[in-house]
């Protein structure tokens, strides 16, 4: 059974290439699709470039150590571009490697939805939908199939997430908790030393960190594609609560994926971008007041609590952005949301 794996890029070739490279050492049966959301920095040529093998990369941060000496389970990238989706979906040649402009920026579930699509009109039977700043050890899609196998009622699994940067530091065990009331979560086993199998106490989540999601054919087809009004953030718990009464999460925690945690957005070891700020509070408003209205008083509470803190702490700018867009959000902004204004 074959696995279709989706990443989305916009002006971030350098990392979607890292990801390309650590999946050619990957061990399974599958094929690549990147939807490529209006890049303007030579994304589409360099992937050409990739696949040609001109374009090298540096594989000596630590992070690759399980990868980089494994042998290519690829050693021949087929490769094909096309303008749209309609195009790709008509030319039926097998290859490795797809990449589809999306026609601009998209955002990062319509993104997702595009190779989704796609794979729904090939025979593909899992689903990994994967941000394009990771690498992967080159077992974990292997791991994750073994998982689902296990057990049909999972719909969508995770894998266990490491930062790049820190490779034997973990990001996330699996998922993340979501708490309602201030639509706030918080990431299993985030910041402590590796362990596996993780602690008792990091046993558990609400939904899976959209970094690495693994999904079946048959959530797809059931549930749904992702929910592209959210245009970014929120798409891992839009898809969890929709599949309740029909899937579970799942979660296999020898899949290892290292995660840079922010490349493109900022986060991890970057301070938010504006971009950040604005997606991320947008969004717990709409959010919260599609799936859980009756808690919109204590969210409104938790980001001013939020924007006054950054101010204290001399991150006044980001304090701003948040108040300005909590703002935006309560009296301007509807599904669907789309580039920032």
């Amino acid at each position: 059974m074959r696995t279709l794996i989706v990443l989305v890029n916009r002006n971030n070739r350098a990392d979607t290439i890292d990801c390309l490279e650590s999946l050619r050492r990957c061990r399974g049966d599958f094929d690549v699709i990147i939807a490529d959301n209006g890049s303007t920095d030579g994304s589409l040529e360099a992937f050409a470039e990739w696949a040609a093998g001109t374009v090298p990369v540096d594989m000596t941060p630590p992070a690759w150590d399980s990868i980089r000496g494994q042998p290519l389970t690829c050693p021949t990238v087929t490769y094909a571009g096309f303008a749209d989706e309609a195009a790709a979906i008509a030319d039926r040649t097998p290859r490795w490697l797809t990449v589809v402009s999306t026609g601009g920026s998209r955002g990062f579930p319509a993104g997702n939805n595009l190779g989704l699509r796609y794979g729904l009109t090939r025979d593909y039977h899992w689903f990994w939908v994967l941000n394009n700043d990771t690498i992967v050890d080159p077992a974990a899609l292997e791991r994750l199939i073994a998982a689902m196998q296990a057990d049909p009622a999972i719909g969508i699994c995770a894998s266990t997430l490491l930062f790049f940067h820190r490779p034997t530091t973990v990001q996330a065990y699996g998922g993340s908790r979501y708490f309602a009331r201030t639509a706030s979560s918080m990431t299993v086993g985030l910041d402590t030393p590796l362990v596996l199998p993780p602690p008792p106490q990091c046993a558990g989540f609400d939904f899976v960190v959209g970094a690495a999601m693994f999904v079946s054919r048959a959530f797809v087809e059931q549930v749904g594609l992702m929910n592209a009004d959210l245009y970014l953030y929120f798409e891992e718990m839009d898809w969890t609560l929709r599949m309740q009464g029909r899937f579970r999460n799942g979660y296999a925690p020898d899949s290892l994926v290292y995660h840079k945690a922010g490349a493109t957005m900022g986060g991890g070891f970057k301070p938010p971008s504006r971009h950040r700020v604005y997606y991320l509070t947008i969004n717990r408003i709409l959010f919260t007041r599609r799936h859980f209205p009756q808690y919109l008083p204590t969210v409104v509470l938790a980001i001013l609590a939020q924007a006054i803190k950054n101010c204290v702490r001399g991150r006044g700018k980001i304090g701003w952005w948040t108040f300005k867009y909590l703002v935006y959000a309560l009296c301007v902004a509807r599904y669907p949301l789309g580039p920032i204004p």
